[in-house]
């Protein structure tokens, strides 16, 4: 859903992100609708103003439909030299084998993303019913539930799973923060 999203998907007016492009039939693994997080809105107005300027260089036909995830303008179809190099540079990915690190270190995806995301949520005590709407899993019973249609809409839709996900990526801002004083410590500390 990430590779697919477009400008066209979004909805800043309601703070909403239509997961399931336009005209793409829904399908088992329903992509929601779901709420913007602050953060996620601010890098969406940072993105947005960026690329005004490079839509006109490029002269880009219907900037409505420009990929959000995209290189020199055009859309991506695959990460996965991208995201090796990323989980490698992260220290996530050992560069020899190492019986010390183990065997989950091979399966670290960009899908490993949606499963820490379900367990903060669950550590944030997001009831289950929320959880299941933002990760897009059927309403019990099957179905499309017709409620869901219009619950995006309500001022208060998933406000509880947003505030996790807002808490849990500010929780980084801080970690990586610590980190970049850190290592300004130790290189001031090596010049003297």
């Amino acid at each position: 859903a990430a590779m697919d999203l477009t400008k066209s998907q979004i909805d800043f007016e309601y703070g909403l992100v239509h997961l399931n492009p336009p005209k793409r039939i829904q399908t088992k693994k329903r992509r929601p609708i779901v709420p913007m997080t602050p953060t996620f809105k601010t890098f969406l107005v940072e993105w947005e103003s960026s690329c005004t300027a490079t839509a006109k260089d490029e002269a880009i036909v219907n900037p409505e439909f420009t990929n959000y995830v995209a290189f020199k303008g055009k859309s991506v179809s695959d990460i996965t030299s991208a995201w090796h190099s990323l989980v490698e540079r992260a220290g996530l990915k050992p560069k020899e084998k190492d019986a010390m690190v183990g065997p989950y270190v091979d399966h670290i995806t960009p899908y490993s993303i949606r499963h820490t995301m379900a367990r903060a949520l669950r550590a944030a005590r997001v009831s289950p019913e929320d959880l299941s709407v933002f990760l897009g899993h059927m309403p019990e019973g099957g179905g499309s539930n017709m409620t869901l249609l219009y619950a995006p809409y309500e001022p208060d839709f998933l406000k509880d799973a947003v505030a996790a996900i807002e808490g849990y990526w500010q929780s980084i801002v801080v970690e990586m923060d610590a980190l970049r004083v850190s290592c300004v410590s130790v290189e001031t500390s090596t010049v003297v």
